[in-house]
């Protein structure tokens, strides 16, 4: 960062449990404000905040020791965790470190985030899978993706912010009425959830941004061009028949050098044999990402 800004960034990240997901958030957010210098950090109840109502008075607030120094990737100490998981307003103050420990408090302070802390979304997806989800999204630019099968937004939460600050369309196609593998008694048990209300409610207090397109998984494939998307992600319904649908329906719409994945590549076997024969009759490469992500990349 220029030692000699002026401009104390005001930062709002959304926390929902995944430590790994709001470290990369919070370095997302960094890099986009060109915040690049050793930092340190002093995590705190909002009740407690010791600066004033413009937020430029930080000098009764220390931050944490030299040990806890940023050098690139940020971390935090466990004493820090527990007032994000337990406080009901966590704010965290962002210090450049070569100024705080010459005194310079004041101007030192580089960013204040205000931390929207949320329950885990009800899902199928693991910390891992999601960060592997979040990488692939990561990497694309003022695009367009369709995640196929959304149920709650666990999955989602993990790249929806990142395509918003990429300037990417996050498309998003359930019928969230369950798959259509589901025995009976487990579709008994939704019978009477609005889940699409409540997976359109978590996307909004989370802060995403997305276009809901709900339908089957063939007929939302119709509402856009071929070769128009960067990444399709398929986790709908689990059976031969419909995981092939879904393949066949959306791999024309991705642009060449684009990726077509999925998920429960290992959890359910109709889920393997659909994508492994896709990839056989359409020269594609299937690779693994962790849990059972699988993806493919499209010839350009």
């Amino acid at each position: 960062m220029n030692k000699m800004r002026a401009v104390m960034e005001e930062i709002q990240i959304h926390y929902q449990g995944s430590r790994l997901l709001f470290m990369e958030e919070m370095n997302e957010e960094f890099t986009a404000r060109n915040i690049s210098a050793k930092t340190v950090m002093n995590t705190c109840a909002g009740r407690k905040r010791a600066y004033t109502e413009t937020k430029k008075d930080a000098d009764l607030l220390r931050p944490t020791g030299k040990e806890l120094q940023l050098a690139g990737d940020a971390i935090l100490g466990e004493v820090m965790w527990r007032i994000l998981d337990q406080a009901d307003e966590p704010y965290i103050l962002v210090f450049d470190a070569d100024r705080v420990f010459t005194g310079k408090n004041r101007e030192s302070l580089l960013a204040i985030i205000e931390v929207k802390r949320h329950p885990e979304i009800e899902g199928f997806f693991s910390e891992k899978e999601g960060m592997f989800y979040h990488s692939m999204v990561k990497k694309i630019k003022n695009g367009k993706i369709a995640e196929i099968g959304s149920w709650k937004g666990s999955s989602a939460s993990f790249i929806g912010r990142t395509a918003g600050r990429n300037n990417t369309e996050l498309n998003c196609v359930d019928w969230w009425t369950g798959s259509l593998d589901w025995e009976r008694e487990r579709r008994r048990k939704i019978e009477n959830q609005d889940i699409e209300t409540e997976f359109r409610n978590n996307m909004e207090e989370r802060g995403i941004k997305v276009n809901v397109l709900k339908g089957t998984s063939v007929d939302g494939a119709k509402r856009f061009e071929d070769g128009t998307l960067d990444l399709v992600f398929i986790d709908a319904s689990h059976d031969f028949d419909s995981v092939w649908g879904d393949l066949a329906a959306w791999y024309p719409k991705i642009k060449s050098g684009g990726t077509l994945s999925g998920h429960n590549y290992d959890s359910h076997e109709n889920v393997k044999k659909a994508a492994d024969k896709f990839a056989a009759e359409n020269g594609l490469e299937i690779k693994r990402g962790p849990g059972s992500i699988w993806f493919a990349k499209k010839d350009i």
